[in-house]
C-alpha cells in the first residue's frame, strides 16, 4: 500500500499556476465534513483526482472505497481515464467523496 501512494505521488501533476489557461479549481468535500482545495487542468484526466484524494485523505479514509460525485443534479464520476473537461468537470466545481457501502 505504501509503493502504491508512494507511486501515485509520484504521478501526481504539478498544481497549475493561477494564470494558466484550462485551470480549474476545485472543492472536495470529505465524508467527515473536511474539505480539500486544488487546482486541476481541464485536460487531466478523473483519476488524477481521485489520486490527489488517495494521498491526501488516506487516512481519514481509512482504506475503505468510494466514488466523487457531484450533486444537483447528481453525477457520478467514475470513468477515471476521462478528462475533467468531457466529464463536464468545470472551475468551481464541488465533488463529493461518497463512500460505498459494503465495498
Amino acid at each position: 500500500k505504501a509503493a502504491e501512494l508512494e507511486a501515485k505521488k509520484n504521478a501526481l501533476p504539478a498544481e497549475p499556476d493561477a494564470s494558466e489557461p484550462g485551470r480549474l479549481a476545485l472543492m472536495i468535500r470529505m465524508p467527515g465534513g473536511q474539505r480539500l482545495q486544488r487546482a486541476f487542468r481541464k485536460t487531466e484526466s478523473v483519476g488524477v483526482i481521485y489520486d490527489y484524494v488517495d494521498l491526501t485523505a488516506h487516512d481519514s479514509l481509512g482504506g475503505q472505497k468510494y466514488r466523487l460525485v457531484s450533486t444537483l443534479p447528481r453525477k457520478v464520476f467514475e470513468a477515471r481515464e476521462e478528462t475533467l473537461e468531457a466529464a463536464g468537470i468545470q472551475n468551481q466545481f464541488v465533488l463529493m467523496v461518497e463512500l460505498i457501502a459494503g465495498a
